[in-house]
């Protein structure tokens, strides 16, 4: 698990852990959402489930027919702390995130078909922003600015109503927002 997660992603907070480490980040991922998905078909009670997905985080893996947006760098280095030769790629670097973002909207797509949304509330979001040079370094955990700490939420289920919040929020606020 990721740097620090294991300090609430443990068998002390959750009944069940199933972590996958096997295969690239697309496999996991697919494989994770396919699990979530057996999970609430076979669920005789009310299931909290939370799902941890690494396809668009930092360097972007996608499986090769998702590469529809070229350029792209092949590959990116693991230390993105000193990137700062790799400002002159931004727009492969940018198509490679493109692509990994198509990926995940194909199987998030696929997952939420799947699923029976008239009896389950979905929410969706990132662990932070990405920045590919919008603020002058490559990927996260940098800096506070914008582009790295605001992050999309989306809520779907019944009797959620629709509306769009700008204003600051937190990762805090999702437990009580679901309850």
């Amino acid at each position: 698990v990721c740097a620090g997660m294991d300090l609430f992603i443990n068998d002390r907070n959750f009944d069940t852990l199933f972590i996958d480490l096997e295969d690239d980040w697309p496999q996991r991922d697919q494989r994770v959402l396919t699990k979530i998905a057996d999970t609430l078909d076979t669920a005789e009670q009310p299931q909290f489930v939370l799902g941890f997905l690494m396809s668009t985080h930092y360097n972007y893996r996608y499986p090769k027919q998702y590469e529809r947006h070229l350029p792209v760098v092949e590959e990116l280095t693991d230390n993105v702390r000193e990137a700062e030769h790799l400002i002159e790629n931004r727009g492969a670097i940018l198509n490679r995130y493109r692509n990994a973002a198509g990926f995940m909207d194909d199987i998030l797509a696929t997952f939420l078909s799947r699923i029976d949304l008239s009896n389950t509330i979905v929410l969706i979001t990132g662990d932070h922003g990405e920045s590919i040079f919008d603020d002058g370094v490559l990927s996260h955990s940098s800096r506070l600015s914008e582009i790295q700490t605001r992050v999309p939420m989306l809520v779907v289920g019944p009797g959620i109503p629709k509306r769009s919040i700008d204003q600051a929020t937190s990762h805090f606020d999702v437990l009580p927002t679901l309850l």
